[in-house]
């Protein structure tokens, strides 16, 4: 047991003496080894930000495509709503009333310089006021109206007040004025109040042709 300490302690004294004999004898190897540990360090954060790097572009590109899809089905459901919101106009049952921008998309683009009806169904245009007694007394027969003859034409409603250059576009001095405009053939004008009995009867003669 004697023997196998003091093997031992004098393994460790060599050691500890070499050690010593080299880092006397030797100053720059401490400065090898911290350039070669310096060297491999900077190789190992090279690599860590490669590996940073491209994980990052990886999921920017994914993010990317999410986005891009979603964007594309948020436009095709746009579209959807876009054809499902003009159908159901064309086969609404009450009148509908029109900005500027909407008559110039729906019915006529007065900026087109021609007269061209832009819709798929026989129209009634409305013009009106609030403060018009008459045209208050044919707005719930137009009513009536667009619920009898719903699918088969549609009727509009225009604010003259509000929709200045339609009204203009049209010569439109006195109200009610209402318009008859057919899918074939002139767009006829008719002022004043009517009964129920007078527009089913211009309906069928300007716009359904019965």
């Amino acid at each position: 047991m004697q023997t196998y300490t003091k093997s031992f302690v004098f393994a460790l004294l060599s050691k500890a003496f070499s050690t010593f004999f080299e880092n006397i004898c030797r100053p720059n190897r401490n400065f090898i080894i911290f350039a070669k540990n310096r060297h491999i360090m900077k190789r190992s954060i090279i690599l860590t930000v490669s590996f940073l790097t491209l994980g990052l572009i990886t999921a920017c590109a994914n993010n990317g495509g999410a986005n891009n899809k979603a964007t594309k089905a948020a436009e095709t459901q746009d579209a959807c709503m876009t054809t499902a919101t003009e159908e159901t106009e064309q086969t609404t049952a009450k009148v509908i009333e029109l900005t500027s921008a909407e008559f110039n998309k729906k019915v006529y683009d007065l900026k087109a310089g021609t007269f061209k009806y832009l819709g798929n169904k026989p129209a009634i245009v409305d013009f009106n006021a609030t403060w018009c007694g008459p045209c208050r007394q044919i707005a719930p027969i137009l009513e009536e109206l667009a619920a009898e003859y719903a699918g088969q034409i549609v009727i509009y409603a225009v604010d003259v007040d509000k929709c200045g250059d339609v009204a203009n576009a049209f010569g439109i001095q006195s109200i009610p004025a209402v318009l008859f405009i057919p899918m074939n053939g002139e767009p006829q004008m008719t002022v004043g109040s009517r009964s129920k009995d007078q527009f089913k009867e211009e309906i069928h003669t300007m716009l359904l042709k019965k």
